[in-house]
């Protein structure tokens, strides 16, 4: 385009060409511009107002509480006990702190190690060559020197029952 083509489409645009004219299309262009922004502004709050927020997730309930059947009735730490290990004991040695036991067993305490000693045994507490616990026989004393056996009795090394 040429300087006097575009003078004529500036003219055209302008009006009559005075600075009058030129200084009305220029506050014409301004307010159309603040009005844009302020329409803008405007448009971008609504939207901003009508977002959906994301809904939280409801916690998953908690887990159905443990069914055992008819020939394993006892809950027993994760598992079930029944048939010829009707006993639950502690155990601190199981994943789940508890483990079957016969029904002629007697459960020990975690104290002395937990588990099970079966008929005609005690629980004896732990000592260093047998840190979960062990079992004497019945009569029998749990030592963990010499010192805790009766009479001549002897404790074997590092512990266990007066022989």
């Amino acid at each position: 385009m040429d300087g006097e083509r575009f003078d004529a489409a500036l003219r055209r645009a302008v009006g009559d060409g005075s600075r009058r004219g030129i200084l009305r299309v220029g506050v014409g262009t301004l307010a159309a511009s603040a009005l844009g922004l302020v329409g803008l502004s405007a448009f971008e709050d609504a939207a901003a107002k009508h977002k959906h927020k994301k809904k939280k997730k409801k916690p998953s309930p908690p887990p159905a509480p443990q069914q055992c059947t008819a020939d394993r009735p006892v809950i027993c730490g994760d598992g079930c006990c029944g048939g010829s290990f009707p006993k639950c004991c502690d155990d601190p040695v199981e994943t789940s702190g508890k483990l079957c036991a016969p029904s002629t067993a007697t459960c020990c305490s975690v104290a002395e190690g937990g588990s099970w000693c079966g008929a005609g045994f005690h629980c004896c507490p732990p000592v260093s060559n047998r840190p979960a616990g062990y079992c004497c026989a019945t009569g029998e004393t749990c030592c963990a020197s010499t010192a805790d056996c009766p009479g001549v009795l002897v404790c074997p090394t590092g512990g266990g029952c007066c022989f």
